[in-house]
């Protein structure tokens, strides 16, 4: 399980084919690892993610599927230098304020939970920092697209950072043999 921010994780739960397994396929075919071959391959990670994230995810072209609702609800709140405000005076405060605000919407979510309402229908008003475990499921051409993708956020960018890391404990080489420098 890889971590990421305070309370998130990539976890690879499967991949095929292996390493040697994917070489010797593009050798059966055009001799190299092109977009053809790695979409061939299947992948599957448990993300633990906000859910501004997980709709990111989706964007890109991952399949998601949603994983059971924790009982009680957490949510992602950006530490300082996520901010990058003009001062850090300035990302002092508005941390405070984003991490009040979030926590009096996770209330309220509590409060309508606990007064009868529908657990569903209450987390309605819930930040889309709110954590969401999901199942991802993709192949090597759309990692290898989001792996090399210019412009992310900087939490986007934690999160394909952990789904490299995932990468590699299935395709030791991935980085060399598909030419991959994430920053």
């Amino acid at each position: 399980m890889i971590p990421v921010l305070d309370r998130g994780y990539v976890k690879l739960i499967g991949a095929s084919p292996d390493q040697s397994q994917m070489l010797y396929v593009s050798s059966l075919l055009s001799g190299r690892l092109d977009d053809k071959t790695l979409a061939l391959s299947n992948v599957l990670l448990e993300v633990k993610c906000p859910l501004f994230i997980r709709v990111q995810l989706t964007d890109l072209g991952f399949k998601t599927l949603s994983c059971r609702s924790p009982e009680e609800l957490e949510a992602y709140i950006p530490v300082q230098t996520d901010i990058r405000s003009a001062s850090m005076e300035t990302d002092q405060e508005l941390q405070a304020s984003i991490q009040q605000t979030t926590e009096a919407l996770l209330l309220n979510v509590k409060g309508y939970v606990m007064d009868g309402c529908d657990r569903q229908a209450a987390q309605v008003i819930a930040p889309v920092s709110t954590y969401t475990t999901v199942l991802v499921q993709t192949d090597l051409a759309t990692l290898m697209v989001f792996f090399k993708k210019k412009g992310l956020s900087n939490v986007m960018n934690l999160y394909r950072k952990a789904f490299l890391e995932a990468a590699v404990q299935q395709w030791k080489d991935i980085k060399t043999i598909c030419q991959i420098e994430v920053k």
